[in-house]
């Protein structure tokens, strides 16, 4: 069995945050139909169909990340996320995999906040980093 490594982060926007998922996805190959989301945290499963006693309400299944996967998931509470990847899978969703889902949730929560107010917001990508320039729509 293979050990899940856990990581915390601040989510306050779920919509946000599930997109960020997507578009952090190795070779973009998630969609938001692959995650699972549910209000009753559910058991992780892993590469030989056990049941770990890792929950999460934010689920990538391994059917669609490999066939020797382990379950991704998410245990969302009080505005934070914190993500179980095992130790196989963090040859692909490693810290940089984190650091990039992480980025586009920061990008997707200010887009939505500037767009609210009513500004157009213009990304583009400067070394690696997004930047987004937001101007005042009259």
């Amino acid at each position: 069995m293979s050990h899940y490594t856990e990581t915390e982060v601040e989510v306050n926007d779920l919509d946000c945050f599930l997109d960020a998922l997507v578009e952090a996805s190795p070779n973009r190959e998630f969609t938001r139909e692959m995650i699972e989301v549910s209000d009753e945290p559910q058991n992780l499963i892993g590469f030989q169909g056990d049941t770990r006693k890792q929950k999460a309400n934010i689920i990538i299944r391994r059917k669609n990340i490999g066939s020797l996967s382990n379950d991704v998931g998410f245990m969302l509470k009080d505005g934070k996320a914190v993500a179980f990847v095992s130790d196989y899978d963090s040859r692909t969703y490693s810290e940089s995999w984190s650091k990039s889902w992480k980025q586009s949730y920061a990008k997707n929560v200010a887009t939505k906040a500037a767009k609210k107010a009513g500004y157009r917001v213009k990304q583009t990508k400067v070394d690696g980093k997004i930047k987004l320039t937001c101007v005042k729509s009259w």
